[in-house]
């Protein structure tokens, strides 16, 4: 785990603390997308994966790390607001690579 910053959120304004960030190709020609792995300070908090494709926005999914890990992908139960994280997920994302 290389990589550890914090960024408030947009709308809630808790801090963020990335733990990993890595970009994925998504195969020969899919789109690709960047992937941030980061604690949630919020009311929430908990570690959390969000899921960032390319421009437009609104092309990011937060999952909980912990209800993946037992098997909880429903919506509803481990869904997160995109918007919400998406604008602090896309900075961390630029100022490491430079992208997105």
């Amino acid at each position: 785990m290389e990589h550890e910053t914090e960024e408030p959120l947009h709308e809630t304004e808790e801090p963020l603390k990335v733990i990993e960030i890595a970009s994925h190709r998504n195969g020969v020609g899919g789109w690709p997308f960047d992937v941030v792995l980061f604690e949630d300070g919020g009311e929430h908090g908990s570690l959390k994966v969000g899921i960032v494709f390319e421009e437009p926005a609104g092309q990011c999914a937060v999952l909980d790390v912990g209800k993946l890990a037992a098997g909880d992908v429903r919506f509803g139960e481990n869904s997160w607001r995109g918007d919400v994280y998406e604008r602090a997920l896309r900075e961390v994302i630029r100022r490491r690579y430079g992208t997105n």
